[in-house]
């Protein structure tokens, strides 16, 4: 069985039962939070992104400066295409109720491509919030930037916010996952398996190694059309929460999802692993597809 290192843990085998036809991390020196006067343009911490790095940044705003209420990061994307950005508010951010982190794309002339709006808490709790992954496309290589700040509504522009934010490329920019499969935490980061891989089974789990970890991709080519068999099953190790569920998606290049499985993580009315799932699915037209995993 081919073991990559995917909180669920959970077992993916799937064969044809049907013929037809790393990481550094940056911690920039202040100075990265003016604007210039009335212009956009930042003193910034200048970060140079290539197609097989990836850049992770530890910062914070409203902490030691009371004027320091966002910051700004230049960086050069030599490649066009998908980009994946993780986002996490810190422990030692002011954890007022329902306060947010505010992450911005933006470009040379000031327009802001991406805004990713991240709660700092949890809802309804003082505790820190779940970071967030997203996406967010090159079209023109060149210089861009990050803005980060707080919120302004309710002066929360004013709170102390500690915060990461992780870039990387997609796998077609170059991006090689580790030799447990991450990451493959978007579509854009798919972990390529071949259908030998599948027939042998496909172990991992998401939410036990790091956060962030929220769900995994897989990338499979189907030469053949026809039917096929997937088996699934939750293995021990994960969170048996009473009738919690883990999901086996079938995805297509456009994200379409195709079929969907799912799977009780434990038995009804009980905190031990259930059964594991017999399904099939079909292809009309061989190519490329994926399989997504993730918790409910």
């Amino acid at each position: 069985m081919k073991v990559l290192s995917f909180v669920c843990s959970c077992l993916i085998l799937i064969s044809f039962s049907a013929c037809g036809g790393g990481d550094g991390e940056s911690t920039p020196s202040e100075g990265n939070n003016s604007k210039n006067g009335n212009s956009f343009y930042p003193a910034v911490s200048a970060i140079s992104l290539s197609i097989d790095e990836a850049v992770d940044v530890v910062d914070s705003v409203n902490m030691i400066d009371e004027n320091n209420t966002e910051d700004w990061y230049e960086i050069t994307f030599d490649q066009t295409g998908t980009y994946t950005i993780y986002t996490n508010p810190l422990e030692g951010s002011a954890n007022e109720y329902h306060s947010h982190a505010i992450f911005e794309l933006v470009d040379q002339y000031g327009n802001t491509l991406k805004k990713i709006d991240q709660f700092v808490t949890r809802f309804g709790s003082d505790t820190i919030a779940d970071g967030q992954v997203n996406t967010f496309n090159i079209t023109d290589s060149g210089t861009y930037f990050i803005r980060v700040y707080r919120d302004e509504t309710n002066q929360h522009i004013n709170y102390a916010l500690k915060y990461q934010f992780s870039i990387y490329p997609s796998v077609q920019n170059g991006y090689i996952q580790d030799n447990t499969g991450e990451r493959n935490d978007v579509q854009a980061m798919a972990f390529p398996i071949t259908l030998e891989d599948a027939k042998n089974g496909i172990s991992d789990s998401v939410n036990v190694t790091r956060i962030n970890d929220y769900e995994d991709w897989y990338e499979i080519t189907f030469d053949q059309t026809g039917t096929y068999t997937i088996y699934t099953n939750p293995l021990e190790g994960s969170a048996n929460e009473y009738h919690s569920h883990a999901i086996f998606e079938l995805v297509d290049q456009y994200g379409n999802t195709l079929k969907k499985i799912d799977q009780f993580v434990t038995r009804f009315g009980s905190d031990t692993i259930a059964d594991g799932q017999v399904n099939t699915f079909n292809i009309t037209d061989s190519g490329t597809y994926f399989i997504r995993v993730y918790r409910d």
